[in-house]
């Protein structure tokens, strides 16, 4: 088990961008100016207002805020559905390939052992004979 605290909002808010609720709004270039100030000022960044990380380039910093889509919450209870039902199919389907090929090996199986039997007491036959 984990040691590490989890925190909700942090997955919830990456479980919307996951499934595409939200949108990341580029700041406009004195925006970014402006963030960049405060940041190096204050050593934060305002509510709901985040940097890209990019370790490697020389580019000023970037920054964004992220918005709700457009969907409704009913629009986006019916999408996770839809999600959970392909998932749900997909498992279904998994199943029931593992299942064929079990049945499959056993039959196989059946028949490699009963082939020298049958054929055994064949041969026995037809010397009785």
């Amino acid at each position: 088990m984990s040691n590490r605290k989890r925190n909700p909002k942090l997955e919830l808010s990456a479980f919307y961008d996951e499934m595409g609720f939200t949108v990341k709004v580029n700041c406009t270039a004195e925006e970014n100016a402006a963030y960049a100030a405060q940041l190096e000022a204050t050593g934060s960044l305002p509510a709901g207002v985040y940097r890209y990380r990019d370790v490697y380039s020389n580019e000023p910093d970037q920054f964004y805020t992220v918005r709700q889509g457009d969907l409704t919450n009913a629009e986006k209870q019916a999408y996770i559905a839809c999600c959970n039902f392909k998932n749900v199919n997909t498992i279904k389907k998994c199943v029931v390939f593992f299942t064929v090929l079990a049945i499959i090996s056993i039959v196989a199986a059946l028949i490699s052992v009963l082939i020298p039997v049958l054929s055994c007491s064949s041969y026995h036959m037809l010397n009785y004979n």
